[in-house]
């Protein structure tokens, strides 16, 4: 996964979602907008589990 074992994910996933785009994933979709429209609270809880699929799929939980 993409932000797997990097101490500072949170804050750049953080970054990314309230910057929007792409974020360097390049997937050739259309990106949601800055923010996505979600609250702190909300962004936060996407944060966590993004960073959450990484340790699962690093075995590392």
């Amino acid at each position: 996964m993409k932000y797997r074992g990097d101490a500072d994910a949170a804050n750049k996933l953080t970054e990314a979602i309230n910057r929007g785009g792409v974020s360097g994933w390049n997937s050739g979709m259309r990106m949601p907008p800055r923010g996505l429209n979600a609250n702190d609270k909300e962004i936060k809880a996407m944060v966590e589990f993004i960073i959450e699929l990484s340790a699962e799929d690093s075995g590392s939980k």
